[in-house]
């Protein structure tokens, strides 16, 4: 299962006609991400930690804290109010690099 349709972009392949068909994580039904709070949170976490992985790769330097860039983005509850994503909470991405080499086990 893909996180979203295929983009065009990046290492991302063409869109294609069997891919479009496919389920991704971004399909407003799929449910298996929890609510819509814990959906965007989880997919927020991802997109911000895929564009701090593009951005290192890129030799591009990024100034704005990423938690703060995570806090920035919002998303639309089950009830209809705009609500903000939360920070990263358990790591912050640039600053516990050894706390993070720990969970990955090197």
């Amino acid at each position: 299962m893909s996180v979203s349709p295929p983009l065009g972009f990046w290492n991302l392949a063409a869109i294609v006609p069997h891919k479009e068909a496919n389920h991704h994580f971004t399909d407003p039904e799929v449910s298996f991400l929890g609510t819509a709070a814990d959906r965007a949170q989880r997919l927020g976490v991802e997109l911000t930690l895929a564009l701090i992985n593009a951005m290192f790769y890129s030799g591009l330097l990024w100034e704005e804290d990423p938690d703060d860039f995570l806090k920035k983005l919002s998303y639309v509850d089950e009830s209809g109010c705009k609500r903000n994503l939360l920070g990263f909470g358990q790591f912050h991405p640039t600053q516990d690099t050894k706390k993070i080499k720990c969970w990955l086990g090197y």
